[in-house]
């Protein structure tokens, strides 16, 4: 029997006011261009001294990840497991002028440590002192599937009771500039942010939902309708579409389905959080808050997310007391 995933803690920070919560009528619908996430007074979540040597993107996991972590009542993970598609990009690119300006000479080693893609969970590792399982995925838009996958399978392993996970992305404006240039945001605008969970084989008193079931999917050589991906996984998970509450996309648009799934309602999550790698994360965060608010009459929400049309991920929420 497969054990019982829980989402017992989650914190967005995000281009919307999500850091304490989620009331999507004050959700600020932005078309185009680059939106910076929304900072709060770091002050108020890290000590002075530690936050400044840390870059932006740190400082927003380490806070996300301590919120989400107060919230289950949890205070050292057993695992920190993290996706991010871009990595530390502002220091990336620090590091880079300091390169050219500087001649290859007299470079500061602070911009290159910080830089590497796996900085962000073992920053928040040490902020932790969680000296357990450490991983990054850098998986472009399954960045964040990747790491859930990676927390699910150890928890049916029976390997731990808590993971922490998440997505986290930032953009800086010159690198907006270049993939804008190249026509990267056909649609929508350009977004970042940081979202953290924290899940358990237990529920505790402010369980939001359970992880009924997750899948990845790749069709190397043809495009495949969204339907014909979600009804084989639900089918295998014993669910009926009737008892889906709202299917949730990283996308920006409503997407097409088949008489089956045409009446279900849909939240395009990229239409408030905007165009980023891991901006499923925030999906998976705006449905939790759906689910356990009961917003929704039905026990199920369906996660969707895609790359190319060629990579698909799957994620089935339950209702906590469904």
């Amino acid at each position: 029997m497969k054990p019982l995933i829980y989402i017992n803690g989650a914190s967005a920070l995000s281009v919307q006011d999500t850091l304490y919560g989620c009331n999507p009528n004050a959700f600020v619908r932005y078309r185009s261009g680059f939106v910076p996430a929304m900072d709060p007074d770091f002050k108020e979540h890290i000590p002075i001294m530690a936050a400044r040597r840390m870059s932006r993107i740190i400082k927003r996991a380490v806070t996300v990840s301590q919120l989400a972590l107060r919230q289950a009542e949890v205070v050292l993970p057993d695992a920190i497991i993290f996706g991010t598609g871009l990595g530390c990009m502002e220091d990336t690119e620090k590091f880079l002028n300091a390169v050219l300006d500087q001649e290859e000479e007299l470079l500061q080693p602070a911009f290159f440590i910080q830089s590497t893609h796996n900085t962000i969970a073992a920053q928040v590792a040490m902020r932790l002192e969680c000296r357990g399982y450490n991983n990054t995925f850098v998986q472009r838009r399954l960045s964040f599937e990747s790491a859930l996958l990676d927390a699910y399978m150890l928890f049916q392993e029976g390997r731990v009771q808590s993971v922490l996970t998440g997505g986290h992305d930032e953009l800086t404006p010159s690198y907006y500039r270049l993939l804008d240039k190249a026509g990267y945001y056909t649609h929508g605008f350009a977004g970042e942010g940081s979202t953290s969970f924290v899940l358990s084989n237990r529920p505790c008193a402010g369980s939001y939902a359970i992880i009924q079931g997750l899948e990845m999917r790749y069709f190397p050589h043809h495009h495949v309708a969204f339907t014909d991906v979600a009804l084989p996984f639900l089918q295998k998970l014993e669910v009926s579409p009737e008892e889906l509450g709202a299917i949730f996309t990283a996308d920006h648009e409503v997407i097409s389905c088949s008489d089956t799934l045409a009446d279900i309602p849909q939240f395009p999550c990229k239409e408030w959080c905007g165009e980023f790698f891991t901006a499923s994360a925030f999906a998976l965060w705006q449905a939790a808050h759906y689910l356990r608010s009961g917003y929704l009459s039905k026990p199920y929400i369906l996660l969707h997310n895609h790359a190319q049309d060629k990579h698909h991920s799957l994620i089935l929420l339950k209702h906590i007391n469904s």
